[in-house]
């Protein structure tokens, strides 16, 4: 909503080279150039350099963005111009034994296909594998949205943990890292990112970082299968062993404490008691119960809390070396 105009909306978008502010009709507000060029390595590098989008912060009243190779930006909302210098998560490049991966004899029969239909990358990559790289997380640093909190305007990422931090000082990481960030005062009069708090945890994590409404407790999932809860300074308050690892975000209700975790198979009601967290009940899924050519359901996006009810999207169709190739 457009704070100086009750009644119209304004919608934020960014890429590489330029953020905008358009009306819903597609007329523009102002449209501004990053000052991002790419160079050569930078091109053959994918979708390091692409944009998780924009949240707001509003202490600064400003458009926070990070590249999935960990690059922070702060735009004002009411220009587009920087009002930070480019700030970096100092983590390294992920890599999982653990994560999703599309199955290699899919990836050579697609390839060409998509090759011949839409051509390659300008980086002369080929579409399908670059998209279901940036997808499954591969190579990235951060790899979902993020979260601020509207109260205190802290900035919550989840992202990959410092090189040196797995043993192995090899340009990668083996482990997760969630960040609490702030845009503060560099004692020059203006503003710079400042990492405030840090925890480290053993297997990587692809989702957002769930808040609850007072801001206080942070939620997050990691590829070992569990979902962690932290105070808001990142202090671990308890985990819970759900067996596999989520293929969403953790969605946190209003109300009643109630978490709910989305896995391949099942849905998962986890109450936070405070200082432990408690599985309540499991859902199956059974929305293609009967359909033809369906022998797997799966889980295919976070769930979304209603009034009386939870929304879930699940996927119909045949198992393909351990994964379910969607179909319905």
């Amino acid at each position: 909503n457009d704070p100086e105009n009750p009644g119209s909306q304004i919608i934020y978008i960014v890429g590489y080279n330029r953020v905008m502010a358009l009306r819903p009709d597609g007329s523009v507000i102002w449209s501004k150039a990053t000052g991002l060029e790419l160079t050569a390595t930078e091109a053959e590098s994918g979708p390091a350099r692409n944009f998780q989008s924009l949240n707001y912060h509003p202490a600064t009243d400003s458009l926070v963005s990070v590249t999935t190779g960990g690059a922070l930006f702060a735009f004002s909302r009411k220009t587009g111009e920087l009002i930070a210098p480019v700030g970096q998560i100092p983590g390294a490049p992920a890599i999982s034994e653990k994560g999703t991966r599309i199955p290699k004899l899919v990836l050579k029969r697609v390839d060409p296909l998509m090759d011949k239909a839409f051509g390659k990358t300008v980086a002369g990559q080929s579409l399908f594998s670059t998209v279901a790289n940036y997808i499954y997380g591969g190579g990235g640093i951060v790899t979902n949205y993020f979260s601020i909190d509207p109260g205190s305007s802290r900035i919550y990422m989840a992202a990959t943990a410092p090189d040196a931090e797995d043993g192995t000082e090899d340009g990668r990481s083996e482990i997760g890292a969630i960040y609490a960030l702030d845009l503060v005062d560099d004692a020059n009069g203006g503003l710079a990112f400042r990492v405030l708090d840090r925890k480290t945890f053993k297997g990587g994590t692809g989702s957002t970082p769930a808040l609850s409404a007072d801001g206080q407790r942070v939620y997050v999932s990691d590829n070992e299968g569990h979902v962690i809860a932290l105070d808001s300074e990142l202090q671990e308050m308890w985990r819970v062993d759900v067996a596999e690892p989520l293929v969403g975000s953790i969605t946190v209700a209003a109300d009643n404490n109630e978490l709910y975790a989305v896995t391949q198979n099942d849905v998962i009601q986890i109450i936070d008691k405070g200082d432990h967290g408690i599985r309540t009940w499991t859902a199956e899924l059974t929305g293609f119960d009967g359909y033809a050519n369906v022998d797997r359901q799966s889980n295919a996006l976070t769930a979304t809390v209603t009034a009386n009810g939870v929304v879930i999207m699940i996927g119909g169709g045949k198992s393909l070396l351990g994964r379910t190739l969607m179909l319905h």
